[in-house]
């Protein structure tokens, strides 16, 4: 059996640590995954929290979250 045709499900967290003065607003863009025909389908994203904008920009699919609430330690 190809390998290759097998089916994965794939789950990406990020954590960020920053340091300095306290935090009011991130503005995080990410680059969502494509069809790429005869490489890879991609059945479907989901995210935890909605993102704020979904857009392409040369010929890719970006999410962008405007993240306010950021907690302090």
């Amino acid at each position: 059996m190809d390998h290759y045709a097998i089916s994965r499900r794939l789950t990406l967290n990020y954590r960020f640590a920053f340091q300095g003065e306290p935090l009011r607003r991130v503005l995080l863009r990410c680059a969502l995954p494509k069809n790429i025909p005869f490489q890879q389908d991609v059945l479907g994203i989901k995210c935890s929290t909605a993102p704020e904008l979904i857009f392409m920009d040369n010929g890719n699919r970006f999410a962008q979250f405007d993240i306010r609430e950021i907690p302090s330690k």
